[in-house]
């Protein structure tokens, strides 16, 4: 869509006063490092450019530097397109409670990060899971996603979603979807806000190879009762990885494609992973990881029909002008034996504390404290790099060793991340080709 607007040449810019030039691939890139927002110059003549309209009028820098009109007017039109002016809205991600409710599982998969399968000793009572959810709920909270394991084996499962509900929380299942039937689908829709099912095969025979033999049209019909019921639906595929990947990418991205057209009255979603936590059989070397997300970045990338993966997830969080100055590390996550971490993925990172000896509310205290911890500001070298407010600082629990220590509570900023020259020029790339789509 092109929308034309006109600007009087005696209008003058206020600009943000930190800026940073990086040249990159050609192109200059103009950094407003608090605002998290930039431009793409092509030349020289307009970079000499934008710094006059830095303290002159449109019309007065055009008189002063000679800039050809074709490149003014490009410098032009990016600053109003990308609001160059306008304070950003600086947001946090919405708290998330995590609560695996078993270990147990009807399934062995071979990327599964919890190993889940049997449920562990003493995993937490009907009631310990009400208090729990009360507590939160006292504490402020509002989201939580219930997890497993395969939660349709915990038979309270609909006591839990109904009392989390009647309290006002708005709660997420996550399940393989192959254990619902009509019926009970009917029973817990009222209680839920969201649900997601994992279907990891185009067919029968690819899902069979992660979630076992017959499951595949389990886990569809699932989808489809949960859907046609009203429920807001996400379908999450992890493909198998195998030497010929590449060579059923196009299966994948039209297994997606097709499901959103089936339910597209609805409101159902589908989300590909791109990479591979380290699972049930060990994980993927450099190489064959490099390669999968590769893949599955593409597979993606058919499937929105959509220049890139990253591009895609990269332009919807720029494009409403919002800064994310943390990720959601800190957010409370409780393991089925009352094991409390500060991520989701509890594989990588180190118990802090137990909910059957520390109460909710001063674990929320050490989440709070955990999340402010590790906000862009006390991060080095993110709280002193033009990309701070663009980059985020990225996964806590990756990059930042500290972050992973079972006593937070004591660590201290600033706290220091791997990163490299790659990393940055990676997001330098990503800058410039989405450059024109963040125009609104």
């Amino acid at each position: 869509m092109q929308v034309k607007k006109e600007i009087s040449l005696d209008y003058k810019f206020y600009l943000p006063a930190m800026i940073d030039y990086i040249n990159y691939g050609g192109k200059i890139i103009v950094i407003a490092r608090e605002e998290g927002n930039w431009i793409v110059l092509d030349n020289h003549a307009q970079y000499v450019y934008f710094n006059a309209l830095r303290t002159k009028k449109i019309g007065e820098a055009l008189q002063q530097t000679g800039c050809p009109e074709e490149d003014a007017k490009w410098v032009v039109t990016q600053l109003v397109a990308r609001h160059f002016e306008t304070p950003p809205k600086h947001q946090k991600l919405t708290p998330v409670m995590q609560l695996y409710l078993t270990n147990s599982c009807n399934m062995h998969c071979p990327h599964c990060y919890m190993r889940a399968g049997k449920a562990v000793k003493n995993e937490l009572t009907t009631d310990e899971v009400f208090s729990i959810l009360n507590a939160y709920k006292q504490n402020g909270g509002v989201d939580v996603k219930l997890t497993g394991g395969e939660i349709a084996l915990r038979p309270d499962l609909f006591d839990i979603a109904e009392y989390g509900a009647a309290l006002g929380l708005h709660i997420e299942l996550l399940t393989n979807g192959t254990l619902w039937t009509k019926e009970s689908i009917e029973r817990i829709i009222p209680y839920i806000t969201v649900v997601q099912i994992s279907i990891d095969g185009y067919n029968e025979e690819e899902n069979a190879k992660v979630r076992g033999k017959g499951n595949f049209q389990k886990a569809l019909d699932a989808v489809h009762y949960f859907t046609i019921s009203g429920a807001r639906v996400h379908v999450a595929m992890t493909a198998y990885y195998s030497a010929d990947l590449s060579q059923k990418a196009d299966y994948y991205a039209d297994f997606a494609k097709n499901l959103k057209e089936k339910y597209k009255n609805y409101n159902l979603d589908v989300f590909i992973a791109t990479g591979l936590l380290p699972g049930r059989y060990g994980e993927l070397s450099p190489k064959e990881e490099e390669e999968y997300t590769a893949i599955t970045q593409g597979i993606y990338s058919r499937y929105r029909g959509c220049q890139s993966f990253i591009d895609e997830g990269f332009i919807g969080r720029h494009q409403v002008g919002l800064i994310l100055s943390n990720c959601s590390y800190g957010y409370p996550t409780i393991a089925s034996n009352g094991d409390v971490f500060m991520c989701p993925i509890i594989s990588a990172t180190n118990i802090v504390a137990n909910i059957r000896t520390t109460p909710l509310a001063e674990i929320m205290e050490i989440c709070n404290h955990a999340h402010s911890l590790s906000e862009t500001k006390n991060l080095e070298p993110c709280n002193h790099c033009e990309l701070k407010s663009i980059c985020g600082g990225d996964c806590r629990i990756r990059y930042f060793d500290e972050l992973k220590r079972n006593d937070i509570e004591n660590v201290v900023a600033p706290i220091r991340r791997r990163c490299s020259q790659n990393v940055k020029n990676r997001f330098y790339e990503l800058m410039i080709n989405t450059n024109t789509e963040i125009f609104h």
